[in-house]
């Protein structure tokens, strides 16, 4: 099922899409975004229906128009959302920031694995760390997490905020966690927080 939309802005069905994949899942490449790739890269049951020649035509359109902006390196050319365009994204998806979080993981310089709670309210990101240690998600010690301010995020680039906020702490297992073993219902039932566009329709 596709997100809900409030029809305040000028944006069509597919447009409003692509806005979703460059405001959810970063600065992308065009390919990524084609109709047969969509849903596998940004993880959906579903997919626009724009051919790519039509894509492209669509994405110089809204480039003119102040929503996205384009960036080459060597070898791609990469497509962004414009604050601009984030606005017009926020009216239609109306996200409730002060429910978001996302998670991240990666390995020190000792090779142990660390974990990366961001949010924008810090008993959010809490939240998430006391569900996910129930759940299986992730195995760490509540205790040792530390929390730190932000001023930038580099999966919401386009959005300008000042009070954004990260947990860290240092998983006591491998990042591999096999899924069979996280409670999804339990994960599910418990959940007060979002990180996709699924998890987000919860809370409207």
């Amino acid at each position: 099922m596709r997100p809900k939309r409030t029809y305040k802005t000028e944006l069509s069905n597919d447009e409003l899409l692509i806005f979703d994949f460059l405001a959810m899942g970063g600065q992308a490449p065009f390919e990524l975004m084609r109709q047969e790739v969509y849903s596998l890269n940004l993880n959906t049951s579903y997919t626009h229906e724009i051919s790519d020649n039509c894509l492209e035509e669509m994405m110089r359109k809204l480039i003119s128009k102040g929503y996205l902006a384009s960036l080459s390196d060597s070898e791609l050319k990469y497509y962004l959302l414009t604050k601009q365009g984030g606005d017009l994204w926020e009216i239609e998806r109306t996200p409730l920031w002060e429910k978001f979080c996302e998670d991240s993981s990666g390995s020190n310089e000792d090779d142990s694995d660390y974990l990366e709670i961001f949010c924008f309210e810090r008993d959010t990101g809490l939240e998430f760390a006391k569900i996910s240690l129930e759940s299986k998600l992730y195995s760490f010690e509540l205790d040792d997490m530390k929390l730190r301010s932000c001023e930038s995020h580099d999966g919401l680039y386009w959005k300008n905020f000042h009070n954004g906020l990260i947990w860290e702490v240092d998983l006591e297992v491998d990042l591999e966690i096999e899924s069979d073993l996280t409670d999804w219902d339990l994960y599910e039932k418990k959940r007060c927080w979002w990180r996709t566009l699924d998890e987000l329709q919860k809370f409207l």
